[in-house]
């Protein structure tokens, strides 16, 4: 199967999130927390809206539609319940 470059500028993203949370991870820093969190529960909480639409606007049903949905809402909320516990927010 071949690529048009879409996994790969999902995967690229994926490494620059994944090193924004490392970087939060080594500083004692709610900021970092809160920055890195945004940075990588935005990009699943958007997409997860275009899989809404899509699923909507052309009765597309597939795994890659519906199942992910798990994971593009869950991430964000789950990040959002982890800054809220820790302290970092509110």
């Amino acid at each position: 199967m071949e690529s048009n470059g879409f996994q790969y500028e999902v995967g690229f993203a994926s490494f620059a999130m994944g090193l924004g949370g490392i970087y939060a991870s080594t500083v004692d820093q709610p900021g970092a927390w809160v920055t890195a969190s945004i940075a990588s529960g935005l990009f699943p909480l958007i997409a997860g809206i275009n899989h809404i639409i899509e699923i909507v606007r052309n009765h597309n049903y597939a795994p890659g539609q519906t199942v992910i949905l798990i994971s593009d809402f869950g991430i964000p909320v789950s990040l959002l319940v982890l800054l809220v516990v820790t302290g970092a927010i509110f």
